[in-house]
């Protein structure tokens, strides 16, 4: 705990205010469309790069209102002149895919996260648009009537909404009110602090000392519960209760969870939630406190409390591993989904859809334990009686559906003319809206009908950009046989102007996770058409430890397998990739071996720095000639020091055997520092300032180590950008000098 809660009763007396408010840019309304326009004005087309990548519409969060006729979504857009983005409020017309703009246009608006009222006369979703923070809103679907519902001193983070009921979260400092809080930062802020005058410091007692790309400063995520009520057309929120009080808890889960590890009970009596749960080694648990074993440990458990006034929560699972996204049965009160793991310590441990019988206690798998694959988003179908789910196979983000209790799950065909990857699934009467992407197009809306034909598109964005463009076009899922002779798959993907007769070079993406895989989804960052754009053959292989292999060794077996093995099998995988596209694969006769390049982040930038020592082992088969130069990003350089400079402990101790101190060969085996010796091939790094993932040691560790020994290196170093590189401006630089350096190489 810090010293932070004494100083908490000191403050008192304070200005309120909206302590996490802030107004927007003094930018004004015009340009919404200037993207459009700008592509619209272009007399001819050009290969895609990652200017046009940031210039992309991006849509999300939709959510089809209660009578089945219309689709909430945000529409987000950049304007490269502004340097500015907006985010928005949209509909779309289930019946035409007509599409509108709700909400006033201003820039430096991020409005997000959509709920219907049950009636469907309005839409309640989070705004910054008051100069209050992120606060509720309201409007009806025509745009009439806008009004902010809440004006709370916090920001509010995350929104769901049941009939009457309502649950959102604020970061709070744990056992004080909204106000209280505003208390303490705004005397913070000013230098106010009775006894210390202006403190910018604070005493650690446990771990998380930061997370992601925040550092922990004793507030929390806790969850309010209050009523809705709309009457002539306004939305009022009664008094809200924090449910959580005391308890130094997150809920929800830092650093990614929102409403989705929330869910209400059918008859409204009962909100579910899970959380991060500190139990010791005999299994007693402490319901009020994060310990610092929630570092090392991955239990997350549900819990259950009363909507009425006065109930406290009850956890209620007592896995181990991780039981998460609860889902109550539309219809039956005494039905519960949910996800769960049962390996603890280990994030990538299948995940597996249960349901529970919460009245006998009983609980049991709802899919076929031989269907093999992680589960990614879950819902129940409108009527209850079929689980909509999705998981990566074969390269793609496919959904599938189970009408009964351990059934094989059936497959939705989301297939066009080329397979796309969806989620985002929002259930209606027989149907379910998708959010679906490819490695052709942005993220579309999409409507698919449970046992029936195609998907349907249902929204179009970006018409105009992707007209202007020229794109990679042949995208093929290839499989061979990699480490171990197992069947490994890759994606790969056409140069923009690739003839048969050419000859382009080669870039080798690696992946992160390393328990992930590439999909056909389409990328906002890692996008292979940026590397067609430049006339590269891109090759993404999905080597041990990926997820969605069906191979002889498939399935989590197959992400297993490079557990304490980062640096065998899936490197094995990858240069034994490179010489089968080089040498027997179709596309053998158009591809220069003299012109590999690879580039990777996280466990692919590891990968980058392995290769680098390995580089005689990459070209042992005479097959290729290795990659002429590499771009690491946010990787690892030693992997003794991630041991302990990474936040999320259970990472490491888990894919390499346990904690460093216990076995430090198990780290030692695969551990790019021990092999600088060996590096000659020029490299360009990518460091985030704020990613606390893999810390700015390792990329200042491996340019250090380049500048050392003489090798042609660069460092692109982004002070605001945490393991991934976001803001649209540093994207553009971080793409544009990472293919400059690879071109030098790859592509002279």
């Amino acid at each position: 705990m810090l010293s932070v809660f004494v100083l908490l009763g000191l403050v008192v007396g304070q200005t309120l205010g909206a302590c996490d408010g802030g107004g927007l840019p003094d930018l004004g309304s015009d340009g919404e469309d200037a993207n459009n326009e700008y592509y619209q004005s272009l007399s001819s087309s050009h290969p895609f790069s990652v200017r046009d990548l940031v210039r992309a519409d991006r849509l999300s969060g939709g959510k089809t209102s209660p009578d089945g006729t219309t689709v909430a979504f945000f529409r987000y857009v950049w304007n490269v002149e502004l340097n500015a983005s907006s985010t928005t409020l949209w509909v779309a017309d289930l019946a035409s895919g007509s599409a509108s703009r709700v909400t006033p246009f201003a820039w430096g608006l991020s409005e997000f996260n959509a709920q219907w009222t049950s009636d469907s006369s309005r839409i309640v979703f989070l705004s910054n648009r008051g100069g209050s923070g992120t606060q509720v809103w309201a409007v009806s679907p025509t745009g009439d009537d806008l009004r902010q519902v809440t004006d709370y001193p916090l920001s509010v983070q995350t929104m769901a909404l049941d009939g009457n009921n309502v649950a959102f979260s604020v970061s709070i400092f744990p056992g004080t009110t909204m106000d209280q809080t505003c208390n303490y930062l705004a005397a913070k802020e000013e230098g106010t602090i009775p006894g210390y005058g202006k403190l910018d410091a604070f005493l650690y007692t446990k771990t998380f000392v930061r997370h992601w790309d925040t550092w922990f400063q004793a507030r929390r995520n806790h969850v309010f519960l209050t009523t809705m009520s709309v009457s002539g057309g306004q939305v009022t929120f009664a008094e809200p209760r924090d449910i959580m009080m005391e308890w130094d808890v997150d809920v929800p889960t830092k650093p990614y969870g929102d409403m989705n590890e929330w869910s209400f009970s059918a008859d409204g009596k009962v909100f579910a939630f899970s959380r991060q749960m500190s139990c010791d080694d005999s299994g007693v648990c402490d319901l009020t406190e994060e310990k610092s074993d929630v570092t090392w440990k991955t239990n997350l458990d549900i819990c259950f409390v009363s909507t009425a006034p006065g109930d406290t929560p009850n956890c209620v699972t007592n896995n181990p591993a991780i039981d998460t996204e609860p889902r109550f049965h539309p219809t039956n009160p005494e039905l519960l989904s949910y996800v769960r793991t049962t390996v603890p310590g280990y994030e990538s441990s299948q995940r597996e859809i249960y349901l529970w019988n919460i009245s006998s206690g009983v609980h049991w798998r709802a899919v076929d334990q031989s269907f093999d694959f992680s589960v990614g988003e879950h819902t129940w179908s409108s009527d209850g009686t079929k689980i909509i789910f999705n998981a990566i196979v074969d390269g793609v983000n496919q959904v599938y559906y189970t009408e009964g209790s351990q059934q094989y799950p059936t497959g939705v065909n989301t297939d066009q003319d080329h397979p796309l990857s969806c989620g985002g699934l929002d259930p209606f009467g027989e149907q379910v809206l998708l959010a679906c992407s490819s490695l052709y197009r942005p993220v579309e809306f999409f409507v698919a009908s449970l046992g029936g034909s195609a998907v349907s598109q249902l929204t179009v964005f970006n018409t105009d950009l992707l007209a202007k463009v020229q794109m990679g076009t042949e995208a093929q899922y290839l499989k061979y046989s990699g480490a171990d002779g197992d069947e490994v798959g890759m994606w790969v993907l056409t140069p923009y102007d690739y003839q048969p007769t050419g000859s382009y070079g080669v870039a080798m993406l690696i992946h992160g996770g390393p328990q992930s895989a590439w999909t056909t989804d389409w990328s906002y960052r890692w996008n292979p058409q940026m590397y067609a754009g430049e006339g590269y053959f891109s090759v993404m292989i999905n080597f041990h430890g990926s997820m969605g292999s069906t191979g002889n060794l498939s399935g989590q077996a197959f992400i297993d397998s490079i557990t304490k093995n980062w640096g065998g099998r899936p490197f094995i995988d990858i240069h034994m990739g490179l010489d089968y596209v080089l040498t027997e694969s179709a596309y053998a006769g158009s591809l220069d071996a003299e012109r590999a390049v690879a580039a990777g982040a996280s466990y692919g930038g590891y990968m980058i720095g392995w290769i680098a020592g390995h580089m005689d082992e990459v070209m042992a088969s005479g097959k290729n000639s290795g990659f002429k130069a590499l771009f690491w990003h946010d990787g690892m350089f030693n992997t003794r020091a991630f041991a302990y400079d990474t936040e999320e402990l259970w990472f490491p101790e888990h894919d390499f055997g346990g904690p460093e101190y216990q076995d430090p060969s198990n780290y030692e085996l695969y551990n790019p520092a021990n092999f600088v010796s060996n590096w000659n091939t020029p490299m360009i790094i990518a460091q985030g300032g704020k990613d606390f993932r893999l810390s700015t040691n390792h990329g200042i560790s491996m340019f250090n180590a380049l500048q050392r020994r003489g090798i042609d290196s660069e460092l692109m170093y982004f002070p605001t950008q945490n393991h991934w590189i976001t803001g649209p401006t540093e994207l553009t630089a971080w793409m544009t000098w990472a293919l400059n350096f690879l071109n030098r190489y790859g592509n002279p």
